[in-house]
């Protein structure tokens, strides 16, 4: 009776896993798994700062040449010759004419007059002279007007423009075989308007008397700036 009671002893299931093995297997994958990762990770940090020190590299060579360029600048900026003209122009007297309506300007240093003058029908007309040492500088409403002393005087004619009014520039030179009595006189400019200025009565002229060394360019610095108001 006994013995027809007794329970079978069970007996362990074939295929279980012991859970250390489970438990090695899942820690051994995710050590190759971030260990990949970690990998692959590493490789484009490498790639990155490889990149990034190409770049710098690159932008100290830039760097490094715009620096050369402002230095060579610099030096060609020290050894070229300061052009002080535009400083010098900008602090000039300002002449202006309402009669005969026209304006210039002139270096402070030269001394400005006006002169007056009869026409052949006694009628008064005005001239004006700025002149420094022996250079001078004349604007008068008379055509043909231009100091001379008697002598042969070579000529060279050529057309300008004057604030876009056409003009005939003669430039007297004297003659050098020409016996001046030990004062030879210096060269000049006669300007004759080609067509007769609003206001003047007739075309106009404009003088320039060199100094002592033929130098027009103080004159024609003056004459750059001569501009009709009307």
């Amino acid at each position: 009776m006994d013995e027809q009671n007794e329970l079978p002893t069970p007996e362990p299931i074939q295929g279980s896993k012991n859970p250390w093995v489970i438990i090695v297997s899942i820690v051994i994958t995710a050590l190759i798994f971030g260990g990949g990762v970690y990998a692959w990770q590493n490789s484009n940090l490498k790639t990155t700062e490889k990149n990034f020190q190409q770049e710098i590299t690159l932008l100290q060579n830039q760097i490094s040449q715009l620096q050369q360029t402002q230095v060579k600048q610099d030096e060609l900026n020290t050894n070229e010759p300061v052009d002080s003209s535009d400083d010098e122009q900008s602090n000039w007297k300002v002449y202006t004419n309402d009669l005969y309506n026209f304006s210039f300007e002139y270096p402070n240093s030269w001394i400005l007059s006006e002169k007056s003058g009869t026409y052949p029908d006694d009628s008064k007309y005005i001239y004006i002279i700025i002149e420094n040492d022996d250079e001078k500088f004349i604007v008068s409403p008379l055509s043909n007007y231009v100091l001379f002393q008697d002598g042969i005087w070579n000529e060279n004619k050529e057309n300008i423009i004057i604030d876009e009014k056409s003009a005939l520039k003669t430039i007297y030179t004297p003659d050098s075989n020409q016996n001046w009595g030990g004062n030879i006189p210096t060269a000049r400019t006669k300007i004759e308007f080609t067509s007769i200025p609003e206001g003047w009565n007739n075309l106009g002229t404009i003088n320039q008397i060199a100094g002592g060394n033929n130098d027009f360019s103080a004159l024609d610095e003056i004459l750059n700036t001569f501009e009709f108001t009307k």
